[in-house]
């Protein structure tokens, strides 16, 4: 028999990385007696192996984008609130290179496109991008998109200050504690069990990363997320010259964020070039797009092209010395779009996943639309075409 641990929270969050411990701190900010239960250590998983960077220009018009720039603006008016601070610097901009005239005729369409949805961006011709960016090899390219909305932030910090601040409020942070089962009883969540005893709660939010369709498949229910790895190299701290971060080097990056059918399933590292500095002078080449399982190896092949990529942009990096190199693995879904709120048929199951590499930029308004949904019944912004029901799920029991 479990035993029933002496704890009694209206809402555990599973997921101890940028998503649960955002809806960890919403929730607490509105009241909220809350459990975040973490298998491993906060940061463990996506969240400390991605780059941080928050890119307004790569998301669909539509909704997609509205969320992502609601939550832009939150992430800024939290930096100035918390007192557990995180890093930022909210004023990179991010700048997409051109290597040929077809993907430059097809940015100028998405820039229009952009423009029209309110972002900034427009073209730059060669002249312009020196300017901008002095230490880049112009002779490669046709063009660039610039954008000025682009911001940094290190996800590791941010992460500690959401749970921080959560902690302030009345949260409690289960670290090292893997979830091993879910009560269901009739149609509605019961309880939790982990390996130290069983937590009785009202609602469970999923937001465990990759991890996703292991607690869904807890009570029956088959999410359709799957791990996309991308590999990272850093190199030693070096004097600034990289002005403006590069998230992409090519238009195809666009491309799949616009349309992922687009980018097939295979299991050969899809490589673009994206180059920036982080504040320390450390600089970060990623990445690469791989289905490859929860395999968090690095692979040669893709370190070997994002090296020579980065070389090829910027021929200063061929004497710096590369000091580390990482993989994190993207909680991917076919159309590119995260799983957010209610399932049907069980009471108190709420998503939060599949935000594949826009968990950053979508943490903020992801924790307060979660929030908003188990302590009113209704988000203050429609997240219908974001349920799991858009993929006819299946019922695993």
């Amino acid at each position: 028999m479990k035993t029933t641990l002496n704890i009694n929270p209206q809402v555990i969050v599973v997921g101890g990385g940028v998503i649960g411990s955002a809806v960890t701190y919403y929730l607490s900010r509105a009241g909220v007696r809350v459990v975040l239960i973490e298998k491993k250590g906060l940061t463990s998983e996506t969240s400390g192996a991605c780059s941080g960077k928050v890119w307004l220009g790569t998301k669909k018009p539509g909704l997609h984008l509205e969320l992502a720039r609601m939550g832009l603006h939150m992430l800024k008016e939290l930096r100035q609130e918390f007192d557990y601070p995180f890093e930022m610097d909210s004023e990179c901009g991010e700048m997409y290179l051109i290597e040929s005239e077809r993907d430059l005729r097809f940015m100028e369409e998405f820039a229009a496109q952009q423009q029209a949805a309110g972002i900034e961006m427009h073209l730059l011709t060669k002249g312009e991008i020196g300017k901008l960016q002095p230490s880049i090899n112009v002779d490669v390219l046709v063009g660039a998109a610039y954008s000025p909305s682009g911001i940094a932030i290190n996800p590791i910090s941010l992460v500690y200050a959401f749970v921080r601040e959560a902690e302030g409020l009345g949260a409690t942070i289960l670290r090292n504690t893997p979830v091993e089962e879910i009560c269901v009883e009739g149609s509605r969540v019961k309880s939790v069990s982990t390996d130290k005893g069983e937590i009785r709660t009202d609602f469970v939010v999923n937001a465990a990363g990759v991890a996703v369709p292991s607690i869904g498949k807890m009570i029956g229910i088959d999410i359709p997320i799957v791990p996309l790895r991308g590999e990272i190299l850093v190199t030693e701290a070096v004097a600034p010259f990289v002005r403006i971060p590069i998230p992409t080097s090519e238009a195809r990056y666009i491309v799949a964020k616009k349309d992922p059918q687009s980018f097939s399933q295979t299991d050969k590292s899809g490589v673009t070039c994206g180059v920036s500095q982080s504040l320390n002078g450390n600089v970060y080449v990623s990445a690469s797009k791989e289905f490859a399982g929860h395999n968090k190896m690095n692979s040669t092949r893709a370190m070997k092209l994002l090296a020579q990529g980065a070389i090829k942009f910027f021929p200063k990096l061929e004497s710096v010395r590369v000091i580390r190199s990482y993989a994190g693995l993207r909680p991917y879904t076919a159309d590119g779009l995260p799983i957010l709120g209610e399932i049907d048929g069980i009471e108190g199951f709420i998503m939060a996943g599949g935000h594949s590499g826009d968990g950053i930029a979508l943490s903020a308004i992801t924790g307060k639309l979660i929030s908003e949904i188990i302590t009113t019944g209704s988000p203050s912004v429609s997240i219908d075409k974001f349920r799991l029901s858009r993929f006819a799920p299946k019922n695993l029991q």
